[in-house]
């Protein structure tokens, strides 16, 4: 399934909904990258190292929802991270009939360990 929901026509994304024009538009990345602690529902907590663009989108959805279709073609970090484990669910909204877009919903909590 593409989306984990899909939306009817008129409904629209969280206000707060992040469409990226730039790199810059995201939280700047640490020189020597993050480690955050990662809780899913019903699973022990676990750590993660994330550096460069993958830890950006990850401070970026932690603040707030991502429109996938951001200018900063950022699927490919989105899909790192889920493969480290973090939940991270792509929810459809509709344009028309047939056409939609999708919003990224981080659903993992992260917390950062400090160094």
């Amino acid at each position: 399934m593409r989306y984990s929901k899909l939306h009817e026509q008129g409904t629209k994304p969280p206000v707060n909904t992040l469409d990226s024009e730039a790199w810059h538009n995201l939280p700047p990345a640490s020189k020597q990258g993050a480690v955050f602690t990662v809780r899913n529902k019903n699973e022990k907590p676990f750590s993660i190292t994330v550096k460069g663009h993958a830890e950006q989108v990850a401070r970026a959805l932690m603040e707030r929802p991502m429109k996938s279709a951001s200018r900063c073609r950022i699927s490919q970090y989105v899909a790192a991270l889920r493969s480290m484990g973090l939940e991270i669910d792509t929810e459809g909204f509709r344009t028309g009939s047939r056409e939609s877009y999708g919003v990224y919903m981080m659903r993992s909590q992260l917390s950062e360990v400090q160094p």
